[in-house]
């Protein structure tokens, strides 16, 4: 059951994870130019607060990632007429590094960046290189250290 109020609350339950399941509140809220987007999950059991913060990073990932596929092309890209389409990206929890996506048959590795939002494609990038970037525990110092000005490069 889902229940929408305007302008921007949704309200639904979860029944597949709790049996009582408790009701979780999304609201949007004007904010500038953009909004904010806040979530509240009533009636939580402190023995399953870990679980359930964990539970919610994982979708808010997978959210990020959604949405920063909608965002492309770049607006560098649009400006010089380029409809690019990045290989699927990644999320990461990086305090610089936002996702990352891999065209293996172009060995082409883009970056979105946190903070800026801004995205860069670096050619020429063997697979392995993006293979220990996603191993890599700080992925930040990885790219850092490892990939920029080390690959040629355009932001996208």
């Amino acid at each position: 059951k889902v229940k929408a109020s305007r302008p921007g609350r949704l309200t639904f339950g979860m029944p597949q994870f709790s049996p009582e399941f408790a009701a979780i509140s999304v609201c949007i809220e004007p904010d500038g130019d953009g909004c904010v987007m806040r979530l509240v999950q009533g009636d939580l059991e402190a023995a399953h607060e870990d679980a359930i913060r964990h539970g919610w990073e994982e979708m808010f990932n997978l959210l990020e990632t959604a949405l920063l596929e909608l965002s492309w092309p770049q607006p560098a890209a649009r400006e010089q007429g380029r409809e690019e389409t990045p290989p699927p990206m990644r999320s990461f929890a990086s305090s610089s590094i936002a996702a990352a996506g891999y065209d293996a048959a172009a060995q082409r590795l883009c970056v979105r960046y946190r903070g800026s939002g801004e995205a860069y494609a670096y050619e020429g990038v063997a697979p392995l290189v993006f293979e220990q970037l996603l191993a890599a525990p700080s992925k930040g110092r990885y790219v850092s250290r490892w990939i920029k000005d080390k690959y040629p490069f355009r932001r996208l």
